[in-house]
Parts: C-alpha cells; sequence; structure tokens
C-alpha cells in the first residue's frame, strides 16, 4: 500500500517559515515577564513584560486565559506575553 503525503506548495511552506522566524526574533526582544499587580474588579489576570525596552501590560484572557507563568524569564514565559501582543491584549503601560 502506498501512503499518501500532503504537497505543501513552496509559497506556503516559505510563509510558514517567515511567520516562525518572525515569532523567533519577537520573543527574544520580551523580558522582565511577570504578574501585575492585582486592582480590585480585574476580570482576567493582568502580566507586565517589557518589548524591545518598552513596558507593556497585559491580560490574560481567551486563549492565554489558562496559563501560569514560570516566572523564570524562560521561553514559555515570554510566549505568553507574545501571544498577548498577538491577540491584541497587551497595551503600551
Amino acid at each position: 500500500m502506498k501512503t499518501k503525503t500532503a504537497f505543501i506548495p513552496p509559497i506556503v511552506s516559505a510563509l510558514l517559515g517567515a511567520a516562525h522566524d518572525s515569532a523567533t526574533e519577537a520573543r527574544a526582544k520580551i523580558s522582565n515577564v511577570k504578574y501585575a499587580p492585582y486592582s480590585a474588579g480585574d476580570r482576567y489576570t493582568k502580566i507586565q513584560f517589557d518589548f524591545a525596552g518598552v513596558a507593556y501590560a497585559g491580560e490574560l484572557k481567551g486563549r492565554n486565559r489558562e496559563f501560569v507563568l514560570s516566572l523564570d524569564n524562560g521561553e514559555g514565559d515570554k510566549s505568553v506575553a507574545l501571544r498577548c501582543m498577538l491577540d491584541g491584549d497587551a497595551l503600551l503601560k
């Protein structure tokens, strides 16, 4: 029996590669990821982080609601901050 594989057009491969590289570069610019102070009336857990030396505040909502920071400034925490930015849930502080 012959196994069929999906053909991925070169343009799609190139776009996926560019998106991956872009996310990797953006994640490298994120630092100081931590929880923001709680304020009465907050509906979502808030985080704060720096992106390219600029302070941001984000909310962990939607697909990010269940994430927990490890507070080691590692790739996981940076990925959570990046997802907040991509989802439009991060603002300049």
